[in-house]
């Protein structure tokens, strides 16, 4: 597949149909399937790639690489139904949120409830769990993606939302047919800001394509290749298991050079491992019984005991 075709571009047209539409006869690109339980509703995200997961696919998920995506999908590691504290605060305050932004910018909402999955009628492969509906008169219906964050992740929202919700926004707006959105983030409890995003086709192409491909791999039993991911380390440990009976495995020759890498790697950990200690032993050296010592730039080292008694030497300030 090149690509979206051109009726998949336009929403006035049916996805997969190459008639024209009745227009007494509304066309919709999707259809709503709701699910009574969130047992039943992750088990639908197991054979779709949903919001989250379209993220994972284009490698841009912090929490799931591509070759993760795959081997969950693939059920070689198991279901995981378990709610982060995370998970559960975004979910009581999601409805709070919606409301309050809809109050700020005088619209209305329509919620098809939490265990609600859209779904694209030309490709049942893709799917979206929305958070509202943004209904308008003038511009056609648009999608609210709600989100909540700490106070530490202030500067990745600071101008635009990170590139993971952006792609998980510009996914629903493909299932869905819809051509605009907002991203609206609480910050830390206390702050409230969202962004307008328009549906960009051209990036969908590639987005649709990668998409459709990871679903082929699973089909296909065709891995995506393994990355360097926190995420792919975690699911290999848990989908091989050490076997002390099992006799040693002789390793293709195209890991002769990852062998002499890591090597090399090693080795220049040590060297920078060192030097860095070096380098904070100058100024722990020349700061002496000060608890604070000052830079000209403007930087700030401190050098406090915790209460195990260990010194801690930290830096704050200007780059």
């Amino acid at each position: 597949m090149t690509g979206l075709q051109a009726d998949l571009l336009d929403p006035r047209r049916p996805w997969g149909n190459d008639d024209l539409p009745s227009l007494s006869k509304p066309v919709e690109a999707f259809t709503l399937q709701k699910f009574p339980d969130r047992d039943s509703w992750l088990e639908a995200h197991q054979t779709a790639i949903g919001g989250s997961a379209s993220a994972a696919v284009m490698g841009a998920s912090a929490w799931e690489s591509p070759y993760v995506l795959w081997a969950r999908m693939s059920g070689l590691l198991g279901t995981s139904d378990e709610e982060s504290e995370a998970m559960l605060w975004g979910n009581l305050l999601e409805p709070v949120i919606a409301d309050e932004w809809a109050r700020r910018t005088d619209r209305e909402l329509v919620d098809h409830g939490r265990f609600t999955i859209a779904r694209s009628t030309k490709y049942p492969e893709l799917i979206a769990t929305v958070d509202r509906v943004i209904t308008s008169v003038v511009d056609g219906p648009g999608l609210l993606e709600v989100k909540t964050t700490n106070a530490f992740n202030l500067k990745e929202w600071d101008e635009e939302p990170p590139e993971q919700y952006q792609i998980q926004l510009q996914h629903q707006l493909l299932v869905t047919g819809y051509r605009w959105g907002y991203l609206c983030c609480l910050i830390g409890g206390q702050k409230l800001k969202w962004w307008k995003t328009e549906r960009e086709d051209k990036y969908l192409e590639v987005h649709l394509r990668e998409c459709l491909d990871m679903v082929r791999r699973v089909r296909e039993n065709d891995p995506p290749e393994v990355d360097g991911h926190e995420s792919t380390a975690i699911a290999l440990r848990r989908r091989y298991t050490e076997d002390p009976n099992k006799p040693p495995v002789v390793l293709s020759p195209e890991l002769v050079s990852a062998d002499e890498t890591l090597l090399k790697i090693g080795d220049r950990l040590k060297l920078l491992s060192y030097e860095k200690e070096r380098l904070r032993n100058l100024i722990r050296n020349e700061m002496g019984e000060a608890t604070v010592g000052l830079l000209p730039g403007g930087a700030r080292w401190t050098h406090k005991s915790s209460k195990a008694g260990v010194k801690a030497l930290k830096r704050s300030g200007s780059k």
